[in-house]
C-alpha cells in the first residue's frame, strides 16, 4: 500500500499535460487542410468571451465564439485578414444579421448578431434594400455576394455588433472551409469543416488564468448486477473544492460492474470583470492510472475542429437531458456511444477505448484521473478510487409466495458516505403501497417501510427480486428484459394477507421503430433513428394493475409513461382514422400537472392511415392528450405605437425606426408565423418582422420603392393565426401629416 501511495503521488506531482492519442477520421471523411495562421481579432474591444466553441446547445454544437461587447451595440467589427464579403443573411431569430467573409487564405469567416452592415465604403445597405424590394418581404434574405468582387483588407470595417437574432448584445464568429460559405440554412448543400477560432486568434486576446471547474459526475450502472454503494441506481457525487490531502483521491467509491461516467464541468475566466458566463472546456479526459494497458486513455476529447454534420447531433458528446434541465450547466458523456456501430467518431473525439464503458470487478481496485483544460491551458484534475466492495450486509428471511420461508437474503445497509442520488421520476400506482420507477438499468418496485415491522416481499416468478433499502423505501429490482418477457409480480405481506400479484404495461423500443403504447391504443412512438446511443429503449406506466383484469384503457387515452433512459428525440402519433372528433383546431398537447404544453398538429399518412404528429426532445417522462384550441391569439398595438397614430404620424427621417410596434402570441399552440399578413391600403407588404414569439413590428414605407407613404389618410390590417387555425386582426385608419 505505501508502494501505490508513492506512486500515486508521484502521477499526481509530474503529470501536467494532457495524453491525447491520435483520432479516427471525420465520419464524412477527409477535409482540405488549412495553416492555423494568427488573425487579426475582430473587434477594437475586448471584453472576453460569452461562450466558446464545441458548447452545448439543445439543438446543435455551438459552432464559433461569441465575443462579449460590454452591453452594448455597435461596435465596428473589423476584416481579420485580406480577402471579400460574399454572402448577407438575415433573420429574426437565430443568426439575426450575418456577414460572411471570404480570407484570401480561403478560410471562411462568418459574423452573426449584427447591428448593421458597413455602408460608407462597401455600400451593403443597397443589396439588402434590393433583396426585399424584389421578394416583398422584410425577413429572410440569404444574399450572395461572391460574384461582387467586394475586396476588403485586414482591420477595414465590415459591419457593427449588435443583438440580432438572440440577444443580449454579443458578436458570433466562427470560422470554417471554403464549402461552408453557402451555409446561411441547416441544409447546405454539402459537409464542410468548421475550426476553433481560438486556434486563429492571438493568445493574448483569448487571455485566462481561470482554472476549469469539474464540478461533480454521475456514475451510470449498465446492467442490473452493476452496483453503486450497494444500489443498482445512478449515483450523483460533487468535488470538494477544500481538498486539504492532494495525495488522496478526490472520491472514494465502493461499486462494482460496469459503468459509464458524465462529467459535469464548466470554464470560467475572471481575469475580466462582470464576466459571470459559464463556458465550455476545450479538452476534457478519462484515464484508468496504472492500468495494464500501455494506454490507460479510456476517453479523450479535445474541440479542435468538427464536421458541420456532427455540430447538429450535441446528443454525441452531452447529456441531453441532464444539460436541459439543469440550465445550461454542461454534462459531459466520458464515452462515446451511436447508433451506428461501425461508424467512425468525429474527429473532435481522439479516443474511446471500450467506448469508454469502466468496469470494476469484486475485490479489485482502480483509480481514475478526469481532466479538463480551457484553450489557454488551465487544466484541472480530478482523482477517483473506486473499490469493488459492497458495504456491510445485514441477514433477513424471505418468504415464498406460498407463505413458506426461503433460505437467508443478504439485505444491504445504507451506505454511510453516499452522496445523494440523482433525483428519479416517479408516480403512484394502483396499489398505493407501491410505486414503479424507471431506471437506466433496472426497474424498481418500491414498497413504503412500516413502523409495524415486518418485511413484504415481491417475486417475479418464483424468484424473489433482489431488493436494497433506499430513502424509507424497499426496493425491488429487476433487469428489463426479464419483466418485459412475463411482466406479471406477485406481492406477499408480512402480516399473512394473502399474496396478491399485479401486471404492468411495459413495451420494449428500438430506434426507428414504431410501437403502440398498448396493443389497441390510438398513440404510437417512435424513437429517431438517429439517437446516439445502441440498444433498446423500454418504456411504460407507473401503474400496477391487478394480475387477470383487463384494465378499461380509453384507445384514445394516453397514460403517463416513463422511458429506462432519456430520450434526445423522437415523435408521438394519434391515429385520426378511427377518431371522428378530430378537426383542424385539434393538437397534440404534453400534459403537466397545472399546465398544458401544444407540441404539434402536423398530418402524415402512414400506410393509407392519417396520423397526428409531433416531435418531442429530451425527455424522459412523457404523458400525452389531444386536446382543441379554439381562442385566437392576442394581438394588441402597444401603447408607444397607438399613441403615434392616435395623431398625425410624422416621419423621423430614419425608415428603420418608422414602425408600429403589436404584441402577438399565443400561449396555446403558438403563432403561424407564415399566416402573419400586414395589408397598407388593401396591398400586401412584407415589410414586418416578428421575433421572440411575441413582437411584431410593422414598417410604414413601401418596401419595394423605399418611398414613405404619401399625406393624407390611410388603413392598416394585420391577420394572425395560431396553429390550431384561429385567426386575430387588427385594422386601423390613420393620417400621415404633410
Amino acid at each position: 500500500m505505501r508502494r501505490t501511495n508513492f506512486i500515486f503521488k508521484l502521477t499526481m506531482l509530474t503529470a501536467v499535460l494532457f495524453i491525447f492519442i491520435s483520432g479516427a477520421p471525420s465520419i464524412n471523411g477527409s477535409f482540405p487542410a488549412f495553416a492555423e495562421e494568427k488573425i487579426k481579432f475582430p473587434l477594437n474591444t475586448n471584453d472576453s468571451f460569452a461562450a466558446t466553441f464545441g458548447e452545448y446547445r439543445s439543438s446543435h454544437i455551438h459552432s464559433g465564439v461569441d465575443l462579449r461587447t460590454k452591453r452594448r451595440t455597435g461596435f465596428p467589427v473589423l476584416a481579420p485578414s485580406n480577402g471579400q464579403i460574399v454572402n448577407l443573411y438575415g433573420d429574426e431569430n437565430g443568426y439575426g444579421f450575418m456577414l460572411t467573409f471570404k480570407a484570401d487564405s480561403g478560410l471562411i469567416y462568418k459574423f452573426a448578431h449584427l447591428a448593421s452592415f458597413e455602408n460608407d465604403k462597401f455600400k451593403l445597405n443597397g443589396f439588402v434594400k434590393k433583396a426585399r424590394a424584389k421578394a416583398n418581404r422584410r425577413f429572410n434574405f440569404d444574399i450572395d455576394l461572391s460574384g461582387e468582387n467586394i475586396k476588403v483588407k485586414t482591420g477595414e470595417i465590415i459591419a457593427f455588433s449588435g443583438d440580432t437574432g438572440a440577444g443580449p448584445p454579443h458578436l458570433h464568429f466562427e470560422i470554417c472551409g471554403p464549402d461552408g460559405y453557402k451555409s446561411s440554412t441547416d441544409k447546405p448543400e454539402k459537409d464542410f469543416e468548421i475550426f476553433n477560432p481560438f486556434n486563429y486568434i492571438s493568445p493574448e486576446t483569448a487571455a485566462d488564468d481561470t482554472p476549469v471547474n469539474i464540478a461533480s459526475i454521475l456514475l451510470i450502472p449498465q446492467d442490473e448486477n452493476s452496483m453503486i454503494e450497494g444500489k443498482p441506481m445512478n449515483a450523483y457525487f460533487s468535488f470538494k473544492n477544500d481538498k486539504t490531502n492532494d495525495s488522496a483521491p478526490d472520491l472514494n467509491i465502493k461499486a462494482f460492474g460496469k459503468f459509464k461516467i458524465l462529467a459535469r464541468a464548466f470554464d470560467e475566466n475572471k481575469i475580466f470583470e462582470q464576466n459571470e458566463s459559464k463556458m465550455g472546456v476545450y479538452k476534457i479526459e478519462l484515464k484508468e492510472l496504472f492500468s495494464e494497458r500501455a494506454d490507460g486513455t479510456l476517453y479523450s476529447l479535445s474541440f479542435d475542429s468538427m464536421d458541420y454534420n456532427s455540430s447538429r447531433m450535441p446528443e454525441i458528446i452531452y447529456d441531453m437531458y441532464y444539460s436541459n434541465i439543469s440550465a445550461g450547466n454542461f454534462y459531459y458523456k466520458l464515452f462515446y456511444e451511436s447508433a451506428d456501430l461501425n461508424a467512425a467518431p468525429p474527429r473532435f473525439i481522439k479516443s474511446s477505448a471500450g467506448g469508454g464503458v469502466i468496469e470494476i470487478k469484486k475485490g479489485r481496485k482502480k483509480i481514475f484521473e478526469i481532466s479538463a483544460s480551457d484553450y489557454s491551458g488551465n487544466v484541472t484534475k480530478k482523482i477517483i478510487e473506486i473499490e469493488g466492495a459492497e458495504p456491510v450486509q445485514i441477514k433477513t428471511k424471505t418468504v415464498s409466495p406460498s407463505g413458506g420461508t426461503l433460505k437467508a437474503e443478504n439485505k444491504k445497509t445504507r451506505k454511510p458516505n453516499a452522496k445523494k442520488s440523482a433525483k428519479k421520476e416517479t408516480a403512484g400506482p394502483a396499489d398505493t403501497r407501491i410505486s414503479v420507477e424507471y431506471l437506466q438499468n433496472v426497474i424498481l418496485f418500491k414498497l413504503k417501510k412500516t413502523t409495524r415491522g415486518g418485511n413484504a416481499q415481491i417475486f417475479h416468478g418464483a424468484a424473489p427480486l433482489k431488493m436494497f433499502e433506499h430513502e424509507g423505501f424497499q426496493c425491488f429490482y429487476s433487469g428489463y428484459e426479464k419483466i418485459a418477457a412475463a411482466p406479471e409480480i406477485t406481492v406477499t405481506s408480512p402480516d399473512g394477507k394473502p399474496a396478491k400479484k399485479y401486471i404492468l404495461n411495459l413495451f420494449k423500443i428500438t430506434a426507428g421503430e414504431t410501437v403502440k403504447i398498448h396493443s389497441d391504443s390510438l398513440w404510437s412512438i417512435r424513437i429517431n433513428p438517429s439517437a446516439a446511443t445502441s440498444g433498446a429503449f423500454y418504456a411504460g406506466e407507473a401503474v400496477l394493475y391487478p394480475a387477470g383484469s383487463d384494465p378499461a384503457k380509453t384507445r384514445a387515452a394516453f397514460g403517463e409513461m416513463f422511458f429506462s433512459r432519456p430520450l434526445s428525440g423522437a415523435k408521438i402519433y394519434y391515429d385520426t382514422s378511427e377518431d371522428a372528433g378530430i378537426n383542424p383546431k385539434c393538437g397534440i398537447y404534453e400534459v403537466y400537472s397545472k399546465k398544458n404544453m401544444f407540441i404539434g398538429n402536423s398530418s402524415e399518412e402512414i400506410s393509407g392511415r392519417r396520423y397526428m404528429c409531433a416531435s418531442m426532445k429530451n425527455f424522459k417522462r412523457l404523458k400525452c392528450a389531444v386536446l382543441k384550441d379554439e381562442k385566437p391569439p392576442i394581438l394588441k398595438i402597444s401603447k408607444k405605437s397607438a399613441a403615434r397614430i392616435s395623431k398625425p404620424f410624422k416621419y423621423s427621417g430614419k425608415a428603420e425606426t418608422d414602425f408600429l410596434s403589436f404584441n402577438l402570441f399565443d400561449s396555446e399552440t403558438g403563432i403561424n408565423k407564415p399566416e402573419i399578413k400586414f395589408y397598407i391600403d388593401g396591398s400586401q407588404s412584407g415589410n414586418y418582422e416578428y421575433f421572440s414569439s411575441s413582437l411584431l413590428n410593422c414598417y410604414l414605407y413601401d418596401l419595394k420603392t423605399g418611398s414613405n407613404l404619401s399625406p393624407g389618410t390611410h388603413k392598416i390590417k394585420i391577420t394572425a393565426a395560431d396553429n390550431a387555425g384561429n385567426v386575430s386582426f387588427y385594422e386601423k385608419q390613420f393620417k400621415i401629416a404633410r
